[in-house]
């Protein structure tokens, strides 16, 4: 009535110990495989995600430096080894009194303030977080003879085990003082 295929009998249902026995070190192989794969991929993103941060930093530093420096008809480092607090002024066209100064605070942030008629208004018109990760050691501004502003910067980065340093020098020579 029923082929011989349909009918079966219980030794033939389901795996066997032996089969078992190979597959679950192969499976194991794989998975550890799998997650050796993973790691490595997360701790490269992790490392360029370093190098990422601290290159934005530095450049973020440079890019701030330059536009206030190009509109600066004065600069004065301190005579502090990193050059910081810097300080940059000028007069605007309408002779309102500009300046802006850069402060290294303690955790290794760059803070930039900006005031306008500070004599007569001490409180900044802005403050802004130019760099997070910067290394007060690797970091200098000076001025040269000829007025010259000449930073290098030196970020150094440390997220998630990983480190990384990026260092950038600037050059930016200030406009001539109009007045």
């Amino acid at each position: 009535m029923f082929p011989r295929s349909m009918l079966s009998t219980g030794a033939e249902d389901g795996y066997s110990l032996i089969g078992l026995l190979v597959a679950l070190p192969i499976l194991a192989l794989m998975t550890t495989g799998m997650m050796v794969a993973i790691f490595q991929v997360h701790s490269v993103s992790s490392d360029r995600t370093n190098h990422i941060v601290a290159i934005r930093d530095v450049q973020n530093v440079g890019r701030w430096l330059t536009i206030d420096g190009q509109m600066a008809a004065i600069i004065e480092p301190t005579q502090d080894p990193d050059g910081f607090p810097l300080t940059m002024s000028w007069n605007d066209q309408d002779d309102n009194q500009h300046e802006v100064v850069y402060a290294l605070l303690p955790d290794n942030k760059l803070q930039r303030e900006h005031y306008t008629n500070r004599s007569t208004n001490p409180v900044p018109d802005a403050t802004t977080l130019v760099a997070q990760f910067i290394d007060p050691s690797g970091t200098s501004c000076d001025v040269t003879a000829n007025g010259e502003l000449v930073a290098n910067i030196t970020a150094v980065v440390n997220i998630s085990g990983g480190t990384h340093t990026e260092t950038r020098a600037y050059r930016v020579l200030p406009r001539r003082s109009i007045h």
